[in-house]
Order: C-alpha cells, then sequence, then structure tokens
C-alpha cells in the first residue's frame, strides 16, 4: 500500500515531439535527453506522430502504429496528424504533470495547457528568432542576396506568446540563453543546459602524429549561409595548408552557388550526407565550424567524441568548447584570425594534440545520461524553488 501512494506522489514529466520520430538530429536528442530524465523520483513519458520502426523506448509512443504509416500519411496532411497527436497527449495529460513541449507545438496546445494549470517547459533549440533573423538579414544583405530563410512577423511573435506561457525554457548554450535575454525573456525562466552524444559515439582515444603529411579538417551540417559556408571556403583557400576539407552536408538554397567556384578545389572535398558519420570523424584531424546562428549543434558534440580539435563561432562551439583548451572559438567575420588558426592546426602538433586530449577528456560530461539527470535536477530545484 505504501508503494500504491509513492507511485501516486510521482512528479511525471509528459513530452511531446508533435512530429516524425527518427533516430538522428532533434528527434534523436528528444528521446535521449526525456529518456535519461527518468528517476526514482521522475516518471518519464513521450508522445510523437509516428517514427521510424526501429524506435523502441519504454517512455516512447506513437500516436499512429509506423506499420501504418504508408496509408495515413498519404491520406492525412502532416497539420492533422499534428493535431491528432496534440489531442492525445491532451487527453492522457495529469492534472499534476509537467509538460514538456519541442517545437513544432501548436500556440493552441499551449493555451490549452496553461487553461488546466500545468506547468509548461520548453525547449528552445535555437536562438530566438527575433536574434536568428537580424544575424541572417544582415548577413545575406552582405552578400547581396534574398534572405532565404524561412522566418516571418508571425512566427517570431508565435515564438513570444509560447515563451510569455512557459514557466521555463531550456536553454542549451550561452548563445540561445543571450538571445531569450535580448528579446526580453526573463531570466528566472531560462534553465540553462546542453545537448550530448551517445556512450557509442565516444571512440578509444587515438592521436594522429601526422608531421609533413596532409591533414584533414571536416565541416559537418547543411551547407547555407546560416552555417557560414562561405566564410570557410575562403578561410580555407586563404590558409592553404597541406591538408583537404571535407564539406559534408546538403545543399540548401544559394549554397550551390556559393560553393560554385570551390568545386574543383584541390584541396577541398564535398560530401554528401549521411547518417553514419562516424568514419568521417574517426578519419579527421580536426573539426571546424564557423557558424552564424546555432543552438548547441550535436555535431560538436561527436567531434569531442572522436577527439578532435574544434575550430568553431562562439555559435558553432555550442557553450561547450573553451577557447585554447579543446579547441579555438573564433568571431565568424574575423578572417585573419580562422586563417591563422587553421595554419596554427599544420604547424603546431603539440597544440593540436593537447586541444584534441582535451576534447575526448571533455565528451563524458556530456553523455545523455547525465545531461538528462542534470536537466531534471535543475528543472525539479526551480520549481521547489518558485513554489
Amino acid at each position: 500500500m505504501h508503494n500504491i501512494k509513492d507511485q501516486v506522489k510521482k512528479k511525471r514529466i509528459s513530452c511531446i515531439y508533435p512530429s516524425y520520430f527518427c533516430n538522428r538530429g532533434v528527434p534523436h536528442a528528444c528521446l535521449s535527453i526525456v529518456s535519461s530524465m527518468f528517476s526514482s523520483d521522475l516518471d518519464v513519458e513521450i508522445i510523437g506522430v509516428s517514427s521510424d520502426k526501429e524506435i523502441s523506448s519504454p517512455f516512447y509512443t506513437n500516436t499512429i502504429s509506423p506499420s501504418i504509416n504508408p496509408i495515413v500519411y498519404r491520406l492525412f496532411s502532416g497539420e492533422k496528424l499534428r493535431r491528432f497527436c496534440e489531442y492525445r497527449f491532451l487527453k492522457k495529460l495529469r492534472d499534476d504533470d509537467i509538460t514538456y513541449l519541442w517545437p513544432g507545438t501548436s500556440i493552441n496546445l499551449f493555451e490549452k495547457i496553461k487553461k488546466q494549470g500545468n506547468k509548461i517547459v520548453i525547449e528552445n533549440i535555437n536562438c530566438h528568432q527575433f536574434i536568428s533573423r537580424q544575424i541572417l538579414d544582415s548577413e545575406y544583405n552582405k552578400l547581396g542576396l534574398k534572405p532565404a530563410h524561412t522566418i516571418t512577423d508571425n512566427s517570431i511573435q508565435d515564438e513570444f506568446h509560447k515563451l510569455e506561457l512557459s514557466d521555463y525554457v531550456f536553454s542549451p548554450s550561452p548563445a540561445v540563453s543571450e538571445s531569450l535575454l535580448s528579446s526580453g525573456i526573463a531570466n528566472e525562466k531560462i534553465l540553462q543546459t546542453s545537448y550530448g552524444l551517445s556512450e557509442n559515439e565516444i571512440f578509444e582515444y587515438q592521436f594522429n602524429n601526422k608531421k609533413n603529411k596532409p591533414l584533414t579538417a571536416i565541416f559537418v551540417g547543411r551547407i547555407s549561409v546560416r552555417k557560414g559556408i562561405h566564410l570557410l571556403l575562403n578561410y580555407w583557400d586563404k590558409a592553404n595548408i597541406n591538408g583537404i576539407l571535407k564539406v559534408i552536408g546538403q545543399v540548401e538554397d544559394y549554397g550551390q552557388e556559393i560553393i560554385e567556384p570551390f568545386l574543383n578545389h584541390p584541396k577541398i572535398q564535398f560530401l554528401k550526407y549521411t547518417n553514419d558519420l562516424k568514419k568521417l570523424y574517426r578519419e579527421a584531424d580536426f573539426f571546424i565550424l564557423p557558424s552564424l546562428e546555432e543552438g548547441s549543434p550535436l555535431v560538436t558534440y561527436l567531434a569531442l567524441g572522436a577527439g578532435l580539435p574544434c575550430l568553431v563561432s562562439p555559435m558553432g562551439g555550442g557553450g561547450i568548447i573553451k577557447d585554447g583548451h579543446e579547441g579555438s572559438i573564433i568571431d565568424p567575420h574575423d578572417e585573419a584570425g580562422w586563417v591563422a588558426a587553421i595554419r596554427q592546426m599544420e604547424s603546431n602538433q603539440e597544440l593540436r594534440e593537447y586541444q584534441s586530449k582535451a576534447a575526448w577528456e571533455s565528451a563524458a560530461t556530456y553523455l545523455w545520461k547525465n545531461v538528462g539527470q542534470k536537466r531534471a535536477n535543475e528543472l525539479l530545484h526551480r520549481m521547489e524553488v518558485s513554489n
């Protein structure tokens, strides 16, 4: 009888990711975080629209069975499926549940949850759109291009409204927190955290001694203005080291136009994105990401697990790279700084080895199991203090 009472009193986080679940990217992060929040003090559950058949977790429930996906997705729009997922979520919600809402959740569901009196926690995977649009519009303007992003006045107002209705917001990096504060979001709402990686993404440590041999750098991400690809290609060309830059990702709007002059560059290779990145990380000597706007990119965590020194912008570092330790933090527009840092990877093997080891040693801090528990503890503590 005592155990039954304890179970009734046990807090529960009820999470919704109102889209399709797969074992990569944002859905993978969502499942990894929420699963790791489970403890003797806290139950968790997640609902999504549907998923790949290999997704299996005691904490995850599909709204639509994967076995009928081909039929359902042919008959119904994504919007209708999202609404059905939100309806199911609301029906299962207990009065004392903490709701955890991921991007894509409608403002309508926010309002219904608020009316019911449940606490609302949201995930801000990237900077506030109000700040993001300023950054991206400025960059497109410098390039003489029409902005290709999808941020509108309506989407910005929608984000403001959701943040207003929320009790807390998980921010995965200092840059995201700064964007929220700059947009007028109260500091007491923000829970500073990170993303992470899995145990199988931390490789056995190795350092490749490559004196007088070509180095390999990797960029992983969408080939776009937002990721700073136009800057990187220019910096790599000017650095002119004995090495190859592998650019791995899908080409977005204007991306093809930007990479066109470099397609036959002898020291740059463009590779299609693959879900199996381990071989590419294992063969690389350092990681490079001059992003203009990010949250806390998962590809940077993978670089830690592979023991790669990281040359990153403040956004690309995601708050997890310390300048001079796991790599270098460089303003994305500091051409001289980037060129010097790239050349230093070639000329200073001792520094490269130091940063390689530091990156690898820091990876375990960001294992999902550690990230999830820290998030849960911080959330429960903040709620207890505010009551």
